[in-house]
């Protein structure tokens, strides 16, 4: 089963997505803070993350360079309302997408082995 690490502070987005990335074949792990996600990869190894940038504590791209360093394998998606796309690069994510398209998002996970 295919690993992703999702961190999105909106309960209702975040509950909506798991349910179709679950749906697809995905062990999702979900939470709503940079602290929170270093404290999952402490013991956890992700294929995957999915990082919202507007976070509590400390913004998607900081949070993607510390994911980067910890997982340098990890495949990691920045995804926001707003156009985060050169944050995001620049801290090390492959790629990123503007929310909701998260037909794009899934389309960009189905790509994992």
């Amino acid at each position: 089963m295919k690993s992703l690490l999702l961190i999105d502070d909106d309960k209702l987005f975040t509950d909506t997505i798991q349910m179709i990335l679950q749906a697809n074949g995905f062990d999702v792990s979900c939470c709503d803070s940079g602290s929170q996600a270093l404290n999952l990869l402490r013991d956890n190894c992700f294929q995957a993350a999915v990082v919202d940038y507007h976070l509590p504590g400390m913004n998607g791209a900081e949070i993607t360079s510390l994911l980067r360093t910890r997982s340098p394998d990890t495949l990691i998606i920045g995804f926001s309302l707003d156009n985060k796309e050169k944050e995001f690069l620049g801290a090390g994510a492959d790629t990123f997408y503007p929310k909701p398209q998260i037909t794009d998002v899934l389309s960009r996970l189905s790509e994992l082995g």
